[in-house]
């Protein structure tokens, strides 16, 4: 009498190479459109960083009768501020420097994070984009006189700034400006991500002889992290930047929305002027 005896047979060889090969295929298809879907997931998260900044300074200027916080930049905290001053700033970055202001700043201090109510890690995560590398970027920028700047957005000076208050025809030192000065808020830059910024304003160096924007300085740049498009090459870019109108900067304005801009926008005077 016989007996069925089933035997379990494994894999061949050629069945593994084959199974292999196709879970390779499958991934090699997949992890670009993952790559694509995290890409845009961190230009989502950017853009609601970005929008609760702005919404953080309006809600001080609301409260301070229309003006706005001072922007935080380098030369104006060595310079020597006043300690009433110093308050005003948007961001406590600064390490040392200011001789009216002795000693550390605490970044939980800084007005951003008492109008958001963030402290600690969450004010960190809101101040940095999820694709700005801030190791890599910010090596060569490290300001021995006041510390490193080691966030991803800044304001607009022009707006912001603690020393300005006219024009570019003659861009004479002066104080902040107030949120009904702005002419067309819904198209003026508030708040910028920058390439690597090294304090907390973001700049256009404007020659007012020429009417131009002037590489004489070293000029702020916005990213192109969030680009979608080809970096377009364009000869005669400020600094030899090759993306010059390429969008990829999650950008505040002053209306409170957020947009993708491009350098070349953002240089055009109708974005950074607030009196035009």
């Amino acid at each position: 009498m016989s007996k069925n005896v089933s035997v379990r047979r494994g894999f061949t060889l050629v069945e593994l190479l084959v199974v292999i090969g196709i879970i390779a295929l499958l991934v090699a298809i997949l992890l670009p459109t993952l790559g694509k879907a995290r890409k845009s997931a961190y230009a989502v998260q950017c853009q609601s960083n970005v929008r609760q900044i702005c919404t953080g300074l309006m809600m001080y200027a609301n409260e301070y009768k229309g003006w706005y916080p001072s922007c935080s930049g380098r030369g104006s905290w060595t310079n020597g501020p006043t300690f009433s001053q110093a308050q005003s700033d948007w961001l406590w970055w600064q390490q040392k420097g200011n001789p009216n202001v002795p000693g550390a700043r605490d970044l939980d201090q800084s007005q951003i994070a008492k109008y958001l109510n963030i402290r600690g890690g969450k004010l960190l995560e809101l101040l940095r984009c999820k694709l700005d590398n801030t190791v890599d970027i910010r090596t060569q920028n490290i300001l021995t006189e006041v510390g490193t700047y080691n966030y991803s957005y800044t304001v607009n000076d022009r707006i912001c700034r603690e020393l300005w208050n006219n024009g570019p025809l003659t861009d004479r030192f002066g104080v902040r400006i107030k949120t009904k000065v702005i002419k067309h808020p819904s198209d003026k830059l508030l708040v910028a991500e920058e390439q690597s910024p090294n304090d907390g304003r973001w700049t256009v160096p404007w020659d007012a002889p020429t009417q131009k924007v002037t590489t004489s300085d070293n000029p702020d740049f916005l990213t192109i992290r969030h680009s979608v498009g080809p970096r377009v090459v364009v000869s005669g870019s400020p600094v030899g930047q090759t993306w010059y109108p390429t969008k990829g900067a999650q950008c505040g304005i002053a209306d409170g929305h957020v947009e993708l801009l491009s350098n070349e926008q953002a240089y055009d005077p109708r974005y950074w002027d607030p009196t035009l």
